[in-house]
């Protein structure tokens, strides 16, 4: 167990836990929007403005935000927890599945 939790502590789990969250947000967006799993990210933005009654303020950047941090794969955990709790606001929001 202390071997596990070391390598999570490595790893970065604040990252895994957003980059879970961000992974299962981004499957219900673009299902919901009719698009293909794999639409990258600007395509969601893109067609998430494109919608009338779907444009949210701080959408895009939380978006390009949370990417450019999983890509790092460094993130702190009170801004991974931040970020998750966005994403379940956007997901209210928007009347996304959960």
């Amino acid at each position: 167990v202390e071997t596990l939790g070391a390598l999570y502590e490595r790893r970065g789990e604040a990252a895994g836990a957003l980059e879970i969250a961000f992974s299962h947000f981004r499957f219900l967006l673009s299902r919901r929007l009719g698009m293909p799993s794999t639409a990258t990210s600007a395509d969601l933005i893109r067609t998430m403005q494109s919608r009338p009654g779907w444009t949210l303020a701080s959408f895009a950047g939380t978006m390009e935000q949370i990417e450019s941090a999983l890509k790092l794969k460094r993130v702190a955990e009170p801004k991974a927890l931040a970020w998750i709790g966005e994403l379940h606001d956007f997901a209210a929001r928007l009347g996304l599945e959960t």
